[in-house]
This record gives structure tokens, C-alpha cells and sequence, in this order.
């Protein structure tokens, strides 16, 4: 703005002031109104370029808060991950805990089974020993059964506990595996 003050003075100085050349108040007016526009632009320009200024200003901070959400939920989604990864971990070490209890508690009952088996073996012998035997014998046969048999009624009781225990267990490790 000084600028065009320096001019329009230069103008009017050059126009009132040097007689020599004497110009007319129309050509004085032309050239006020050529000044007039030029400052009328010039405030335009300056004003659109402050506009241009602020909107960038404000596209620049929308874009750093964005950026910061972005980081923060990058950040999140990182822990989340983590989390995921040691539980995920967690249950592999459980399913293998589990894996391997099933195992034995497979390999005990398949045991016990076949000492069930055995038992019942021996206890058609002593069935058949007792027909034979003499009274007395008999007698002491018939106390060895009651003992063999209650014997055999407690082995049948834990089967039964651990077949139930194996069969929680296998649940549970198909419920692992789905999880997983």
C-alpha cells in the first residue's frame, strides 16, 4: 500500500507541480482511478491469499490431529495384538498340558481295564475252585470272594471316576482347540 501512495503522489506532484507540462484534471482522473484499481487488486490479492493461508492453516491442523488418532489407535491396536498373542500362547501351553493328562489318564484306564479283565479271570477260577473244594476250603474261598469282590466293586467305582474324569478332560480339550 505505501507503494501506491508513492506513486500516486509522484503523479500528482509531476502533474500540479511542474507547470511545464501542464496535464488536464481528465488525465489526472484516469490516472487516480488507474491507482484506485491497482489498490483495489493489490487488497484482494492480499486479502484471497490470507484466506488461502487460513484454510491451509486449518487443513494442516486437521491432518496433524489425524495423524495423532492414527498413532494412538496404531499404538492400541500393537497391544491388542500382544494380548491376543501371549493368551493364544497361554492356551497352546494348556491344550499341550491337556493333550498330555489325556494320554496318561488313556493308558490308566486301558491299565485298569485289563486288570478288571484279569480279576474277573481269576475270580471264575476261584468259582470253580470252590465247587470243587472241600467245606473248609469253601469256607475260606467263600471270605477270599467277598474280599475279591468288594475289591472288585471299588476297582469298578474308580474306573467309573476315571472314565468320568476322562471324558471332562476330553472336553475340555475340544474346547481348547476351538478356542484356538
Amino acid at each position: 500500500m505505501p507503494a501506491i501512495l508513492c506513486v500516486f503522489l509522484c503523479v500528482w506532484v509531476r502533474t500540479w507541480a511542474a507547470p511545464s507540462s501542464p496535464a488536464s484534471v481528465g488525465e489526472v482522473n484516469v490516472l487516480m482511478y488507474g491507482v484506485l484499481q491497482f489498490s483495489e487488486s493489490l487488497h484482494h490479492v492480499h486479502q484471497s491469499t490470507g484466506d488461502r493461508l487460513s484454510r491451509a492453516t486449518r487443513a494442516i491442523s486437521r491432518t496433524e490431529t489425524l495423524l495423532q488418532r492414527l498413532g494412538h489407535d496404531t499404538e492400541q491396536a500393537s497391544r491388542a495384538e500382544r494380548h491376543i498373542k501371549e493368551g493364544l500362547s497361554l492356551i497352546q501351553a494348556q491344550l499341550a498340558t491337556l493333550e498330555t493328562q489325556a494320554q496318561q489318564t488313556r493308558g490308566l484306564v486301558n491299565r485298569v481295564v485289563q486288570e478288571e479283565a484279569e480279576f474277573k479271570d481269576k475270580l471264575a477260577n476261584l468259582e470253580a475252585r470252590l465247587n470243587s473244594s472241600t467245606p473248609s476250603r469253601i469256607r475260606d474261598l467263600k471270605e477270599a470272594t467277598q474280599r475279591h469282590s468288594i475289591l472288585l466293586g471299588e476297582l469298578k467305582s474308580w474306573t467309573e471316576a476315571q472314565r468320568r474324569w476322562l471324558r471332562e478332560q476330553n472336553q475340555q480339550l475340544v474346547e481348547l482347540q476351538e478356542q484356538s
